[in-house]
């Protein structure tokens, strides 16, 4: 007897047949293929080391945190408050190697990490008025170094027949006298000045004043202090210098006159020509011979 072997059939396979043979087929290869993607490795290295760190501080490892923290700032401000503190301070300017400077003592002893050079600039300004101008150097551990500008007279207000207040080029109240000084040009004012009005280091209000202690500092370049000022009520500044007015006028654009009067006197020292009157106020200076 002979035994046949049943063949499979070769009927077609039905569409849901065949979707099913195509998955397999696309499963089995994406197995075969995979790579593992190293972001998503150290993604949960990272995941796992956070956990560990966050499970370590505790409300205890908190606490212990905080007081360690504390510590150290606590070493970092004693360091900063008693070792790091101002012991010496040199006090120099461009004239001299060493001038005196009040309420320098109080700075002594404090720190020198938190100590402001705005804050010791305005302190030793205020309580020294005749100074101009200072610079502050902080030179680690301990010195401190202070330069300044002495504040220089240009101008003398006659305020009456016994006092006398002297202006530097910023129109600065820098002394009261009570004689005038010979080598330092007057200045009239229409209006009566109490000189219990200004104290030393304040500035004058007027600003016509003001602008004439800047015509004051631009003449003394040219080595002759022996003139007057005079200020009218109409603003008219009229300085007689050798002889020749020179006028300008407060109500219109100072700095371009006393730029324009500047130029005039280098020329004017430098040349044999005799002026009579240089009107400034105008756009261009008229002169009168």
């Amino acid at each position: 007897m002979f035994q046949t072997r049943r063949m499979p059939s070769s009927r077609p396979l039905s569409s849901r047949q065949r979707k099913l043979s195509e998955y397999l087929q696309s499963n089995q290869s994406s197995k075969k293929f995979h790579i593992p993607n190293p972001f998503t490795f150290f993604s949960h290295i990272f995941t796992s080391a956070s956990a560990r760190i966050l499970g370590i501080f505790s409300t205890n490892g908190r606490i212990v945190l905080y007081i360690l923290l504390s510590i150290i700032v606590s070493i970092i401000l004693f360091f900063g408050y008693s070792f790091f503190t101002i012991q010496k301070i040199y006090v120099t300017n461009d004239v001299t190697s060493q001038v005196h400077l009040n309420n320098t003592d109080k700075f002594i002893g404090k720190s020198i990490i938190f100590s402001s050079d705005q804050a010791i600039q305005d302190a030793l300004l205020k309580n020294n008025p005749e100074i101009s101008l200072i610079t502050v150097k902080r030179t680690f551990p301990q010195s401190l170094y202070i330069n300044v500008h002495l504040a220089h007279p240009v101008l003398s207000i006659k305020v009456n027949d016994l006092q006398y207040i002297l202006l530097d080029a910023d129109g600065k109240v820098v002394k009261i006298v009570f004689e005038p000084i010979a080598d330092l040009p007057t200045l009239t004012y229409y209006q009566k000045l109490v000189s219990t009005d200004y104290e030393i280091g304040t500035h004058m209000s007027y600003s016509d004043i003001r602008a004439s202690a800047q015509i004051a500092s631009v003449l003394a370049r040219y080595g002759y202090a022996d003139y007057s000022i005079q200020i009218d009520d109409t603003a008219r500044i009229d300085v007689n210098w050798k002889g020749v007015h020179l006028i300008l006028s407060n109500k219109s654009d100072i700095s371009r006159q006393i730029n324009s009067m500047d130029e005039f006197m280098r020329v004017l020292t430098r040349s044999t020509e005799k002026y009579k009157k240089v009107d400034f106020r105008f756009d261009r200076a008229i002169t009168e011979k």
